[in-house]
């Protein structure tokens, strides 16, 4: 059974710093480096003053996954911005070492008349770039149909799957018991994580038995384990059945105690003994046919007599005649 496996996906971090409380140079304050589009959950963030290291006051959150198969995750720096300060949040993946590098300067508020006119010379730029020219509309829809197609083929390959489980029995003889086993069913790699285990004895359901939380694996797919305590005897089966969205029929697998120890030595010892007589006939007949014939024994023998009168004489010839 092959076990489909979603591609690894590699999501460009996005990061942006920020303060925690109202600037104000020189003051203690807490700066937030605020990380999000991780996937997978496996980067690491670091901090630089001045192109300097920073390790002190240096604290991270937990990945929190979104609504958008991702995760974010926050790095806090206590410190105290001072004018001319340059920090810098890196984000570097695991596994192939790509960094994003994200800027901060610490800058003062101006005054209100300067932004008001700056707003209003940066809204006047805006806006006769949108009436003269069209190509950021047709940018922009070009965007909004590629985000459109892509989407469901994005949910399709991810949450829309379906992969197949793998399932084993392992069986653990019990030391205080001599007939009792502890059955475990584990099911491994599918997708979606809703699924249903039966254990059958001979055909028949009995308990569920013990069934364990169903973990993810870290790959997209999950994981569980059903256990049962059972008295094995001989000709006995037991099956586990595995319900799941991606299979047309359960998938059985079955497990036999085998033969008891006493009827294990009686089928040894009949063998043995059919083994041994086989043996002795075969080289009673070898020997009887390659013995040599005795006095008194003809084998295959054929007695021929001619005879015949020429001339007052009588001619005899006997082949093989006594």
């Amino acid at each position: 059974m092959t076990t489909g496996m979603l591609p690894e996906s590699k999501g460009v971090p996005v990061a942006n710093i920020f303060p925690l409380q109202p600037l104000a140079l020189g003051q203690p304050n807490t700066l937030v480096c605020m990380v999000e589009n991780i996937f997978p959950p496996a980067v690491e963030i670091s901090w630089q003053l001045n192109e300097m290291p920073v390790t002190e006051g240096v604290t991270q959150t937990h990945y929190t996954p979104t609504a958008d198969l991702a995760f974010v995750r926050f790095s806090y720096l206590l410190t105290e911005p001072a004018e001319g300060d340059r920090y810098a949040c890196i984000i570097t993946r695991e596994g192939d070492n790509s960094s994003v590098i994200t800027y901060w300067v610490p800058q003062t508020r101006a005054p209100s008349e300067v932004l008001r006119r700056r707003s209003h010379t940066v809204a006047g730029q805006v806006a006769s770039v949108l009436n003269n020219g069209t190509a950021w509309a047709q940018r922009a829809e070009a965007r909004r149909q590629a985000c459109r197609d892509l989407g469901p083929r994005f949910w399709a390959s991810t949450a829309l799957r379906r992969t197949p489980p793998q399932v084993r029995i392992v069986p653990v003889p019990l030391p205080n018991a001599p007939d009792a086993v502890l059955l475990t069913c584990h099911i491994w790699g599918f997708y979606p994580p809703e699924v249903t285990v039966l254990w059958l004895h001979n055909g028949d359901m009995v308990a569920t038995g013990d069934t364990a939380k169903v973990l993810p694996n870290g790959d997209w797919t999950y994981q569980t384990q059903v256990t049962l305590m059972v008295t094995a005897k001989a000709g006995d089966t037991f099956t586990c059945s595995v319900h799941h969205a991606s299979l047309d029929l359960p998938l059985q697998e079955h497990w036999g105690p085998g033969l008891s120890p006493g009827l294990t030595v009686k089928v040894a010892v009949a063998a043995g003994l059919v083994t041994l007589g086989l043996v002795v006939f075969a080289a009673g007949t070898f020997s009887y046919c390659r013995q040599a014939p005795g006095e008194g024994h003809m084998w295959g023998h054929t007695c021929v007599a001619i005879g015949g009168r020429s001339g007052g004489h009588s001619t005899h010839l006997n082949q093989g005649c006594p």
